[in-house]
């Protein structure tokens, strides 16, 4: 008999009940880590859920209960002499208890429990012994670094902030609002007063002469700018700026020696990479770098699905490395590279990809070497990378999908040693 959990868990006094309930079961979900690896669709979040199945021994809970040997006990007997109050007893014999041949309908068998985990509770339960090794925080004793970003206008300020146009632009509205008249106005009434004047005293030119004194008081009254209403000073906020940034960059060989296979053994690694770095950091930036014997910066959907293919130059993917670190991330950083080859390349390039290399390392924080391929054989790049000796450098090698998460975890697990 199988028994499904479709009890809500969203909210209420059930999510300690089963927060507790996945920690136990742990165990049980290699297996589906096993399939998601296969299948990609926990992993990229194209499944909602994942159902997992849990023998009834793995959520029994402990109990104490009375020997049957040693010590002083009065017996009171329920028609034999093996068994006491809590003891278990044995299956019978001879009945299979699977509902299912010649025995079927006898003996007992153990249930099993299934409850659907959501996505998130999976990716946490897997990278709840992953981090980024070697994170440093700058800025040590502070949370957060402060700067000044624009944000917006004020009526108050410092003089040296204020805005000309914008203050320019709100006393041109009060002033036709308020019918300010303008100078040329005033002075077009002026000349045709004195044009009158000359041909003498007039009814006309008692009404210019008092059009006049109206203007010219609403002309003083209205100030061009009013100081209160018009004046706009430019307002700065303090923002917070993460002072743990980190970038991880992921650099693929997609040459004509990777076989299908080894691709897709390469891309799921880089899936289970990205999920880890998004469920696991808020401040973290991927790089892809695919690369033949040319290298280019590619984005997520060219990296992973791009049908590209060509000759090996391995050095080509380390210069376009150097080359965003150099113009994007230099300074406060904590800068990490994933690199997944079939470890051919050109013996004429190895060299350049040394001497890269050993340019870079001091760089980053962390660089892992991941090869895939059958590892029977040595290759030019593993050769190369075994007689480096760094604390930040780290080699694996992969040799089916299921090899993936143990190696992920032997890289990125908490206390790993590199």
């Amino acid at each position: 008999m199988d028994i499904t959990d479709k009890r809500a868990h969203a909210h209420g006094t059930s999510v300690p009940n089963r927060v507790r309930l996945m920690r136990r079961v742990k165990g049980n979900l290699r297996r589906i880590v096993d399939e998601a690896l296969k299948g990609k669709a926990v992993i990229t979040g194209s499944g909602d859920s994942k159902e997992v199945s849990v023998p009834v021994d793995g959520i029994e809970e402990p109990f104490i209960h009375k020997s049957n040997r040693g010590g002083n006990r009065h017996y009171v007997l329920p028609g034999n002499e093996e068994f006491v109050e809590g003891d278990l007893i044995e299956r019978p014999k001879g009945g299979g208890g699977d509902g299912s041949g010649s025995n079927a309908g006898r003996g007992d068998s153990l249930d099993s429990f299934r409850f659907v985990i959501s996505r998130e509770e999976f990716l946490e339960l897997l990278f709840e012994d992953c981090e980024l090794p070697n994170l440093r925080k700058q800025h040590s004793g502070q949370t957060d670094l402060f700067v000044l970003r624009r944000a917006g206008f004020s009526k108050s300020g410092s003089p040296s902030q204020m805005d000309l146009v914008r203050t320019m632009r709100y006393s041109l509205g009060r002033r036709i609002a308020l019918g300010r008249p303008k100078q040329d106005e005033l002075a077009a009434l002026e000349a045709a007063i004195e044009a009158e004047e000359a041909r003498g005293e007039s009814e006309l030119l008692l009404e210019l002469r008092e059009q006049l004194a109206r203007l010219q008081v609403r002309y003083l009254l209205i100030p061009f700018i009013e100081p209160d209403h018009d004046v706009r000073y430019r307002r700065f906020e303090k923002t917070p700026k993460p002072i743990t940034q980190a970038v991880m960059f992921c650099l693929m060989d997609v040459s004509g020696s990777m076989s299908e296979e080894q691709k897709n053994i390469a891309k799921r690694f880089y899936l289970l990479l990205k999920a880890f770095l998004e469920n696991r950091y808020k401040r973290v930036e991927l790089v892809f770098i695919r690369h033949t014997d040319k290298a280019k910066e590619v984005d997520e959907e060219t990296f992973f699905y791009s049908q590209e293919s060509g000759g090996t130059v391995v050095s080509t993917a380390l210069e376009e490395m150097r080359r965003i670190l150099r113009e994007r991330y230099s300074g406060d950083w904590n800068v990490y590279a994933a690199q997944a080859s079939d470890g051919d390349n050109d013996r004429s390039d190895t060299s350049d990809v040394m001497a890269l290399l050993a340019e870079i390392l001091p760089l980053v924080q962390f660089y892992a070497y991941i090869e895939v391929g059958d590892g029977s054989r040595s290759t030019t790049l593993w050769d190369a990378y075994d007689e480096l000796e760094a604390d930040n450098f780290a080699m694996e090698q992969v040799t089916h999908p299921n090899e993936i998460i143990k190696v992920f975890y032997r890289l990125f697990g908490r206390g790993a040693s590199h």
